[in-house]
């Protein structure tokens, strides 16, 4: 991917004093704007990991650990748009 944005057909040339933006910095941006929409939807998508304990459980550090068993089919359900993100 990054050898297909920095192609010479492509090539431009922007500066305002010390930063500066040409076509070998294209990647970067590409990258820099899929890490954010990564993020965007991490946010959205993934439930919150820490479950908090109830008061009407017995006791708490036993229902916590059953809590924290890993859910294998929900757990590849709901990451996989972002596994799709990270192929792409």
């Amino acid at each position: 991917m990054g050898g297909l944005l920095s192609r010479q057909d492509l090539h431009f040339s922007w500066s305002a004093g010390h930063l500066r933006v040409d076509s070998f910095s294209t990647p970067f941006f590409a990258v820099a704007l899929l890490g954010m929409l990564t993020l965007l939807a991490a946010l959205c998508w993934l439930p919150e990991s820490h479950p908090t304990p109830s008061a009407l459980d017995p006791d708490p550090a036993i229902a916590l650990s059953q809590k924290l068993r890993p859910d294998w089919r929900s757990l590849v359900r709901t990451l996989s748009p972002l596994l799709v993100l990270t192929v792409a």
